[in-house]
């Protein structure tokens, strides 16, 4: 017995599954995961996210939330629930892995002084910009005076 219509196929294709890479990341392989999907590279969806961090805060909370709710190749196949208890695990293991990193990082003195003076020009800048003396941005109130004290532990911790 034939298909009814010429085009019907006894098996269909598998639909393209957004997942989160393996081998493209930087942080939980977002980035690289979307740009899969889309066939675009994924440098422009980390300069995305990185432009919504800067523009109001919310790329880096977006990504999280990616981060989370998104599978791993790995885990693809895995019931939602199991890939999100994955996706915690994986996200508690990484930022314990930078941390780390930061720590050793910071503990080099010229380093972590030219850090420290990055994140307290930038938070000075950005308390300029909330209190309209530059009008360019629009950040979250609470970027500035984060900044400023991360730039202040790194510095006086070195």
């Amino acid at each position: 017995m034939e298909p009814k219509n010429k085009h019907q196929s006894k098996s269909t294709p598998n639909p393209k599954k957004l997942y989160r890479s393996r081998k493209n990341r930087i942080l939980g392989g977002v980035a690289g995961g979307i740009g899969k999907y889309f066939n675009v590279d994924p440098t422009l969806i980390r300069i995305i996210f990185v432009l919504l961090i800067l523009f109001g805060g919310g790329g880096l909370f977006l990504y999280f939330i990616l981060w989370l709710i998104i599978p791993s190749q790995l885990s693809l196949n895995e019931k939602e629930e199991e890939n999100i208890k994955y996706n915690i695990q994986e996200i508690k293991s990484q930022t314990k892995k930078y941390l780390k990193t930061a720590k050793n990082a910071s503990r080099n003195k010229e380093s972590g002084f030219w850090l420290g003076l990055v994140f307290i020009l930038f938070g000075i800048y950005l308390t300029l910009v909330n209190f309209g003396a530059l009008r360019l941005f629009d950040l979250a109130k609470t970027w500035p005076i984060a900044l400023i004290s991360l730039g202040l532990i790194l510095i006086f911790r070195a």
